[in-house]
Formats: structure tokens, sequence, C-alpha cells
């Protein structure tokens, strides 16, 4: 038997010779060995031998070290397709080690070729993992010739000037898409090239086809089982480990694609999208350093409850010495986020419901692991069953209800506290009828931020931001009636706001029932439906009238009261960061999305940065991290496009997350970004004076974020000084697109809120 020798373009410098490459260069010698004959039988077709043209080849030799510079050269022995397996397996003499399992079927065409002296012929293909007899054969055609429908055989027509005398001339192919896939053990990598582009509507009918067929490759599975439950937009980096569903979802499913800068941020973005939508926030990134750069906004989402799922590629096992190997569930594990593995092909479908499923149910990051090998298999596609819905509606625990209510009847000065579980739930009608029935003041956590704005018993913020008027009234109280949240420090105080009261906490999530602070009665109930109760059966009793919190002396001076009653007009030659959100509050449009970074800077904001409804306000301080307001705010500016979106950032967390600004403009995002920029980490100047050390560690340079913006595409102004304040309203209303305002404050001005 001869062979025949040819050559295959190098691969390119800097890439590691992974067995894909290996197997991407037997399939093009192949190719060129099967397709081409010697220039004295210029127009022999290929598919008119089908023992030639569907040859089963054996690589034999490769050599690295080819006499031809810019060469592989490569020795190729066709082989009939009835050689056994045996057979192939001792004829490949001197066969590199990753071949050694491995033959290469069904070639069809040239894929890199270029003529001498000319640049074109660039050709891209597709390499899948076939079975010996499911792989299909598909035409493709040279460039001066057209495509020829084959079902037992390649078709290719050749003409006369693409005669080939050792490896002087190549036809060439251009505009195919490529992807390449590594066959298992008993497996053959069949190697093909794609139609030409098509239509949009010949694409779709070609995918609606292949879904029509009772086996899909695992990707594809993937990609339209997210798409059934529910997924429209999808955050993501491209890697390795997920383009592949990644394109499905894009091409066949219509998804929408918004391309981060960083994996970190393209899971903040889907936790931003969640936030202010409600619904799931989708994220992908690719194995091993793509997962490891999210550990961060894991946590964040996590810690703040937000549905997010997270479709993360995973290296094969096969191969546990991979450069991007890593055990990524033990990665996932402390981060506070599930982990749902796609554990094979016949379970795929059914893992992204669950996937789906606990991000709402246990409103957390759910990290779907798809390793590369599983997604490359294939599977009959069946539709799941429905993903398990998150917490639903339960109606109250009548005992443990009927033991509330004996505590609200016998307090004299309640107060009602709202969190983000209220929110949620829609209780906020209820919540008021029941407030004004018992005569209590109202109040809320930090996420449920302006729940109850224009009561006008509306203490505002409970806990360590609580303004004077607040602070005394839930000091004074003795009963604090809780629906929907946590009671952590930052709610209670350090404790110092509950202490010596009775406590009513209502959460439709037992695990919350008490966790942080001690209760009197723990009820799991919805919020709405618990607060209707309650109002129905104390209407029933002959209760004193009212609380004697709610006086008209307490409405006064909540009407009276201002951020002006808690500091004086700063005098310095820097913005004072309190002028500052004060003077935001009043010229951005009232209808927005409030997001603020985390820093010194950002507690005026929390306390006087008026919302419309609590899910416009998103904070980012959960796990105590800076640099997470950015992303945040690209994926509520995407997730509610009718809301412009105001972003408060420092200088310092500005830096480490500044370039997803690229991503704003290229997505052109109706979103301010405000620096507060008092050239240091605030926070920790703060603490050196205290300590009586040299603040030098916490200063950072001067930085002109207003002409960085600009150079990123962005417009920029630079607010030097207080009496540039007036600027500010101006480039509001003219903006268009991304704007960042670099405002110079002050470090040392005292920001408490």
């Amino acid at each position: 038997m001869s062979s025949t020798e040819v050559s295959v373009s190098t691969i390119p410098t800097g890439r590691t010779r992974s067995d894909v490459d290996l197997v991407i260069s037997a399939a093009q010698s192949l190719c060129a060995a099967t397709a081409m004959r010697p220039s004295s039988r210029p127009s022999t077709r290929p598919g008119s031998n089908p023992s030639q043209a569907c040859a089963l080849g054996s690589l034999t030799r490769m050599s690295a070290n080819s006499p031809k510079v810019g060469k592989t050269s490569c020795r190729v022995m066709p082989i009939s397709s009835r050689t056994s397996g045996r057979r192939r397996r001792s004829m490949a003499d001197g066969a590199l080690a990753p071949f050694s399992r491995h033959t290469v079927s069904c070639v069809m065409g040239v894929v890199s070729a270029t003529r001498p002296g000319t640049d074109s012929g660039f050709a891209r293909a597709r390499l899948w993992m076939s079975k010996p007899t499911s792989f299909t054969r598909r035409a493709i055609s040279s460039p001066n010739s057209s495509p020829q429908s084959s079902s037992g055989a390649i078709s290719w027509l050749s003409t006369s000037n693409t005669a080939v005398t050792g490896s002087s001339s190549r036809l060439f192919v251009r505009r195919y898409s490529v992807t390449a896939q590594i066959g298992t053990r008993d497996s053959l990598c069949c190697y093909s090239l794609n139609h030409p582009r098509s239509s949009a509507r010949s694409r779709k009918r070609d995918f609606m086809s292949r879904m029509s067929s009772s086996d899909v490759l695992v990707h594809s599975a993937i990609a339209r089982a997210l798409a059934a439950q529910g997924m429209t937009t999808l955050f993501g980096v491209v890697g390795e480990g997920n383009i592949r569903v990644l394109a499905d979802l894009v091409e066949d499913h219509g998804v929408r694609y918004v391309k981060a800068a960083r994996e970190d941020g393209a899971v903040l973005m889907a936790a931003g999208y969640a936030s202010v939508t409600g619904e799931v926030g989708f994220a992908t990134v690719t194995h091993g350093p793509g997962l490891t750069n999210t550990a961060t906004a894991l946590t964040q989402a996590a810690r703040a409850g937000l549905p997010v799922v997270v479709l993360a590629g995973d290296t094969d096992p096969a191969l546990p010495h991979g450069r991007q190997r890593i055990d990524q569930a033990a990665l996932v594990a402390p981060t506070g986020a599930g982990f749902q593995p796609i554990v094979s092909p016949a379970t795929a479908v059914k893992d992204v419901a669950r996937a789906v499923g606990r991000a709402r149910a246990e409103r957390r990051p759910i990290v779907l692991n798809a390793p590369v090998n599983v997604q490359a298999g294939t599977v009959a596609y069946a539709p799941a069953k429905a993903s398990p819905p998150a917490l639903q509606a339960v109606g109250p625990d009548l005992d443990a209800l009927d033991r509330a209510a004996g505590v609200i009847a016998t307090a004299r000065r309640p107060v009602v506290v709202a969190g983000r579980g209220a929110v949620l739930a829609g209780a906020a009608k209820s919540l008021r009828a029941l407030a004004a029935a018992i005569g209590a003041p109202v109040a809320t956590t930090l996420r449920a931020k302006d729940l109850f704005r224009g009561e006008p018993f509306d203490l505002g913020i409970c806990g360590t931001l609580s303004h004077a008027p607040a602070t005394e009234t839930i000091l004074a109280a003795d009963c604090l009636l809780v629906f929907g949240a946590g009671l952590n420090s930052d709610t209670t105080a350090g404790g110092s706001l509950v202490d010596g009261k009775r406590i009513v906490h209502i959460d439709l999530d037992p695990g919350r029932l008490g966790l942080r602070t001690e209760v009197t009665v723990a009820v799991q109930a919805d919020a709405g439906r618990a607060a209707d109760t309650l109002l129905e059966w104390l209407g029933e009793l002959d209760l004193p009238h009212g609380s004697t919190l709610c006086t008209e002396e307490l409405r006064t001076r909540l009407s009276e009261f201002g951020p002006r009653s808690e500091f004086a007009p700063h005098d310095g030659g820097s913005v004072d960061g309190r002028d500052l959100t004060l003077l935001l509050d009043r010229v951005f449009p009232r209808e927005r999305t409030f997001v603020s970074g985390s820093g010194r800077f950002m507690l005026p904001g929390y306390a006087w940065m008026r919302v419309t409804e609590p899910s416009a306000f998103i904070e980012t301080v959960d796990f105590g991290s800076i640099g997470l307001g950015l992303a945040t705010a690209i994926g509520a500016a995407v997730g509610r496009p009718e809301r412009p979106v105001l972003l408060t950032a420092g200088d310092g967390g500005l830096a480490m997350e500044l370039p997803e600004l690229l991503t704003a403009v290229r997505y052109g995002l109706d979103l301010v970004l405000v620096v507060y920029n008092d050239s240091a980490y605030g926070a920790e100047v703060s603490i050196t004076d205290r300590l009586g050390k040299a603040h030098d560690l916490a200063v950072l340079p001067d930085t002109d974020f207003a002409s960085i913006a600009r150079g990123m595409g962005a417009s920029g102004v630079t607010i030097a000084g207080p009496a540039d304040l007036p600027r500010i309203a101006e480039a509001i209303e003219n903006r268009r697109g991304p704007l960042v305002v670099d405002v110079r404050t002050d470090p040392r001005t005292p920001i408490p809120h």
C-alpha cells in the first residue's frame, strides 16, 4: 500500500501542540491525501471511488522538525474502511502517543489551504466526535464548483486547475465555523467542513431539522434546556469550556449575550439583573481560571440572596493534569453558592432544570458545572419537568400566629419593621394597614429601603443608619413586629435596638427565623398573608386605642427632619461627599435605579438617596468588598433599560472594576457613574488617623477618571471643587450613553451619614 506525503499549515505560534491540534493536523493531512490527486489525473473526483473517498486513515508519522520551513510534514496511509481496528493500530509505525487509540474518519474536503504567494484560502472547520456508523456526510465545494449532496460518499467537483503536485498548491474554502473535540477511547474523530454561511431562515431550518432527530449533542441540549427555563439574557466571558453552549444559545435560541470584560463582572451583572427584574440572572464562564475569577462575585451574590445561575465549563476528568484543571466543586463551596454538576449526557436536561429551580428556591447563585467531555456526547432530548418553584406563599401556622397576636395585643409601643422578604411578597399594602390599625410607626431594613416612603410615621431605615428621631422611637418601643427581615447586626445596631423588647419574627424561610436574634414568637409564613390574618383577628378584639408612639409630636419631627439637620455645610476647597449626595438626589431623574458601590462614601447614599421602589436600590456591601458596583449597575441597566442608572463609587474601588466601563460603552447603556475621588482608601485613612499612624499606606495617586472615561468611549466631566457642582446637572441632562463624573472630595470629611 502506497503512502502520500503532504504538508499542512503549522499550528499558530504560542499555542500548545495539544491533542486537538494534532487531530486537526491529521485530519488536514487525510483531507489532502484523499481529496487531491496527482497532476496526471487532475479531474479525478474522490467521490467516484468510495473506498478511497471515505477511507479511514491512521497518522503514521508527524515530525515537528520538518525540512519545509513553516510547514509540518505528515505521512498518511490511506486504508480501506474494511481494515480492522487491530490492523489499523499495527500500521501506525512510529505514531505519536496521542494517536495511539485514535483514527480519523470521514475526512471531507480541504481544510487549510493557500496558493503560493497569496493570503487567501483561510478555512475553519469543525471536528466532531462520532460513532463509526453515525457520522453525517456533508458536501463542500471549491470556489469554482458547487456543493453536491452525498448520502454515501463525499462529493467534490474539482476542476483541472486544482491539481496538486507535492504540496505546492491547495484548494481553498472560506467562511466556515470552527470547533474541535477530541474523540474518546472507542470513538472516531469525525472531521467535516460546515456549509458556507447561509441565510437566517436556512440556519433556522437546519436547526429545527437537527432538533427533530432523536439524538442531539449534549451542548445543544443544555442550550435548549436553558432557553426552556426562561433564559433570554446571558452575561459572560467566552472560553473553550463554554463556547459550544454559548454559540447554540445565541444562534439557535436568540439569547441576548452581553460580553463582560471579566468573569467576576459577568456574575455581578447577572446579580444586578436579578435584583431589578426579580428573575433568575444567568452568567457563563469557562473552566479553571474562568471560574476562580468569580469567587468574590459569587460570595456577594450568595450573601445578597440573589437567584443566579452560572454556567461553567469544566475540564475532562480523564485529563487530571490539564493546565486549567481545578476542583470546581471545592472552589465553589466556601462562597455560599450552590453547585449543580451535569453528571452525564442522560441527566443533562434534568440537571439544568435542577440548577434553575434551586436558584429560585434557595435564592442564591448555583454553578451549573458542564464538563467538556459531557458536552461532546449525544442524548435523546426530552424536555424536563418544570423546575421547582421558589419558596411559595404559605398560610401561617395558626397556633404560632395566635401567640403572635397575643404579643401584639398586649403591646403599648409596637413598631413594624419590613425587610426584603416583605418586598418579595408584595406585602407593603398589608403592612401599612396593620400598622395603621395598631398605631405603629413603620421602618425597613436597608434592602427594603423606601417601602413606606410617604407614610406620616415612616421612620426610614432601622439600624445603624437610623436618623435621630427614628433611633429614639425604636429604642422606646416595647415590641417589634418583623416581617421578612434577617435581623442582622446592622438592623439591630449591634443588638442595642432589640434589647429588652418582645419580638415577633415572621418569615417565609424557616431557616432565618431567630437565626441572629432571639425572638419571642417565630412564625413561618408569607409576610402579606400573615399581616392580613393578624389584621382580621386583631380587629375582632377590644384593644386599647392605638400605640403611644404615633403622636403629633413624632409626626412633626419626622416631617421637619432632613439631612441638613445632621451636618453643617462644608466650607473646604474640596467637595463634601454629603453635599454631593444630596445634589445627586435632586438632579437625577426620579424614576431611576440607584446602585451604590462600597466604601466610606456609601452611607449618605443609603440614607438620603430616594428611590420609587425597593428594587430600584442595590447595595454591594454584603461581602464587604469594594469594586463591585460597576458590573452590578450594568446588569441593572440591561434588566430595566427604561430606568437610568446612577452608580456611586470610590476611586479605589473603581480602579479595580474600570475595565467593565468598556462593556457599558459597547452597549450604549444609560448609566451615570459618579466617583467620590478622594485619592485614598477613605475608610482606611480614618482608621490610620484613629490609630495615630501615618496614613500614607492608604493614600492613592491622583487619577483623572474623566479623561480615562473619554479614552474608553464614554463621556467624562471633572468637578474640582464646590464651584463646579452646578456642572453635574448639565452633564446629566445632556448625557448620551455612559457618563463618568469625577468629583474631588475630602477624605477627612466626617461621613457617618
